[in-house]
């Protein structure tokens, strides 16, 4: 954010987050969620601690949430709305990014990670267990979906001209894909 604030003609920030940084509550609303404490005050804590002591600590924050990785992404959407000043700027929580719906193919994955690792895992024979919970949703969006939607929300927030000298943007938008035909939601509200 602060390298961002030096570049001279920028037209907006685009955060990507993640639609799991706040899975701890039950309805997860289109805005930033309040953390225990405020972010300066946990990245003051946190930057003074190193190893496990900075990992129990850390952990006293999580409030449910089941891992670093939807934390950090929590800490880091704060960090992003504290630092963008005057900049347009969004965040945008896609669900688990799956491979392509159609561009350049159907199918496209050009990395093991994530469920695409899984399912090769899994063709290959190595991996034959999955401990999973049928009963929980999961939210995902094919990459090229949510790359052309991203590529769209920048150019949707750029052109946006405020009238208010002292106001400027800041969105959450949500981003999935549908189980069938690839229906996608976007939702935008001003926060």
């Amino acid at each position: 954010m602060l390298f961002a604030k030096t570049i001279k003609k920028i037209e907006c920030i685009i955060y990507t987050s993640t639609a799991y940084s706040n899975c701890h509550l039950k309805e997860i609303p289109e805005e930033i969620v309040p953390l225990k404490e405020e972010i300066d005050v946990l990245m003051t804590k946190f930057k003074s601690m190193k190893g496990e002591e900075l990992e129990n600590e850390a952990l006293k924050y999580f409030e449910g949430r089941p891992n670093n990785y939807t934390f950090t992404k929590a800490l880091a959407e704060h960090i992003v709305v504290k630092l963008h000043g005057n900049i347009p700027t969004a965040i945008v929580r896609p669900g688990v990014v799956v491979p392509a719906y159609e561009e350049p193919y159907p199918g496209f994955v050009n990395t093991l990670v994530g469920p695409a690792g899984l399912i090769v895992l899994a063709g290959l024979g190595v991996l034959q267990i999955i401990d999973f919970d049928l009963s929980k949703h999961v939210e995902y969006t094919s990459v090229d979906v949510l790359t052309n939607a991203t590529l769209a929300i920048t150019t949707k927030i750029s052109k946006t001209k405020y009238e208010k000298k002292d106001f400027y943007s800041f969105t959450v938008l949500y981003f999935f894909s549908g189980l069938s035909k690839q229906k996608s939601t976007i939702l935008c509200p001003p926060v």
